[in-house]
C-alpha cells in the first residue's frame, strides 16, 4: 500500500512539475511583441536594456508623441548629445515613474525629459491594449508590480500582468503570428531572433514618413482650463523627486500637435510654476519652428519626420544649458 501511495504521488508530482514547465515555456508566445510604428516597445524596452551603463546623458521619456518626435540619431550625430527615447505608446504620465525608476536602475542621465502629452489621462481610461503596450515588454521587478498595482488598482491583476501573462493573453493563439492589438507579423521570429531588431529603432527614436496636412492652429485655439487628473499629479511629483535625488535636470515639455490647446497648456503651465518646474510647450514656438501645417504632421497627433526635425534641432539649442547644469 505504501509503495502504491509513493507511485501515485511522484506519478503527481512528475504531473506538476511537467505542467509547470510547459505552462512558462509557452508563456512567452502568448506575450504581445510589438515592433511596429504604431507600438514599438519591445524593440525600444530591449534595445535600452543592451546599452552600456551610464552611456546615455538625456533620457526622453513619454508617449509616441514623443519617440516620433525627439530625433536620437540627429542629437547624437550633429550635436554629440548621447539621448535616448524610452517610452511606449500612450503611455500614461501614472506610469512614467516606473519606466524613469527601470531606467535609472542602469543609466545615470544628467537630464531627464518628460512629454505631456498624456497628462489628462487617468488610469481608468487607459484599454486593455494600451497596458499590454507599456508593461509587456518590461522585465519582471518589484516595480513592475507596484506600478501595475497602482494602475490596475488590484493586487491580483498586477500579480497575473507581472507573473502569469499566459492568464492574461491566453486567448492570443487565435492571433499569433498575425497583425492584431496585441500581436504582430514578428511575433515568432522575434522570440527565436530578437537581437535581429535591436537597430530598428536607434536611440528608441521612430521615423515617420507620411505626410497629412492638418489643421494647426494653437494660436487660436481654445483658453478653456482643463483639471489635471490627481495621479498625472502625483506622477509629476515622483518625477520631480527621483529626479532631485539624483541631481538629475528635469524638463517637461510638450510636441506640437493640432489637437492641443492653448487652455490645456495653461493648465500645465499654472501647476508647474506652483512646483517651481520647468516646462516648454513647443507649440507657443511654432513659428519660430516654421511648423508647416501641410508638411509636418502625420496625423492629428504626431508628427512625422520632417517636423520631428524642426523640434529636435530647437531642443538641441536648449539642452546645452541644462546639461551644464546652469
Amino acid at each position: 500500500m505504501k509503495k502504491k501511495t509513493r507511485r501515485v504521488f511522484i506519478k503527481a508530482l512528475i504531473a506538476i512539475i511537467a505542467f509547470v514547465l510547459i505552462f512558462f515555456i509557452i508563456q512567452p508566445f502568448f506575450v504581445p511583441k510589438f515592433v511596429d510604428h504604431d507600438a514599438v516597445s519591445t524593440v525600444t524596452v530591449n534595445a535600452f536594456r543592451q546599452l552600456e551603463s551610464n552611456s546615455v546623458d538625456v533620457l526622453f521619456f513619454g508617449s509616441s508623441q514623443m519617440f516620433c518626435t525627439v530625433n536620437t540619431v540627429l542629437l547624437d550625430e550633429k550635436y554629440n548629445i548621447d539621448a535616448y527615447d524610452f517610452g511606449a505608446s500612450r503611455q500614461a504620465l501614472s506610469i512614467t515613474p516606473y519606466y524613469l525608476a527601470e531606467a535609472l536602475k542602469t543609466q545615470s542621465p544628467k537630464v531627464v525629459a518628460v512629454e505631456m502629452a498624456s497628462v489628462f489621462q487617468t488610469n481608468e481610461e487607459l484599454t486593455p491594449m494600451e497596458i499590454a503596450w507599456n508593461y509587456a515588454p518590461m522585465p519582471l521587478s518589484k516595480e513592475k508590480v507596484l506600478s501595475l498595482e497602482q494602475i490596475l488598482g488590484s493586487k491580483w491583476d498586477a500579480y497575473q500582468h507581472a507573473f502569469l501573462p499566459l492568464l492574461v493573453y491566453h486567448d492570443r493563439w487565435r492571433v499569433l503570428g498575425q497583425q492584431s492589438d496585441y500581436d504582430c507579423r514578428y511575433d515568432f521570429e522575434y522570440i527565436f531572433h530578437p537581437d535581429k531588431y535591436l537597430n530598428l529603432y536607434p536611440g528608441g527614436y521612430v521615423t515617420v514618413d507620411a505626410v497629412v496636412e492638418q489643421s494647426y492652429d494653437f494660436e487660436n485655439s481654445s483658453v478653456e482650463l482643463k483639471d489635471i487628473p490627481a495621479e498625472s499629479i502625483e506622477a509629476i511629483d515622483r518625477i520631480a523627486e527621483q529626479c532631485r535625488a539624483r541631481n538629475i535636470r528635469l524638463l517637461f515639455f510638450k510636441v506640437p500637435v493640432s489637437l492641443w490647446t492653448r487652455g490645456e497648456s495653461e493648465s500645465i503651465k499654472r501647476l508647474m510654476d506652483a512646483r517651481g518646474l520647468d516646462f516648454i510647450d513647443l507649440n507657443d514656438v511654432s513659428r519660430e519652428l516654421e511648423i508647416d501645417e501641410n508638411q509636418d504632421f502625420s496625423d492629428i497627433r504626431h508628427l512625422n519626420k520632417y517636423g520631428a526635425r524642426k523640434v529636435t534641432e530647437y531642443l538641441a539649442r536648449i539642452l546645452p544649458e541644462y546639461l551644464s547644469g546652469s
